[in-house]
C-alpha cells in the first residue's frame, strides 16, 4: 500500500464589480492568482 499525502489546494475567489455593480465570479488557483500578479489585490 502506498500513501500519499495531499496539500489542500486553495482557491481565491473574486466578486468582480464594474462601475459598481456586480459583474462575475472569477476562480483562481492561488498560485495562478500570485502568478498573474495578483489581479484583485491580495486575497483577505
Amino acid at each position: 500500500m502506498k500513501f500519499v499525502a495531499r496539500a489542500q489546494l486553495r482557491q481565491v475567489i473574486a466578486n468582480v464589480y464594474v462601475e459598481g455593480s456586480w459583474d462575475r465570479v472569477e476562480h483562481f488557483h492561488s498560485d495562478c492568482y500570485v502568478e498573474a500578479g495578483s489581479p484583485y489585490g491580495e486575497p483577505g
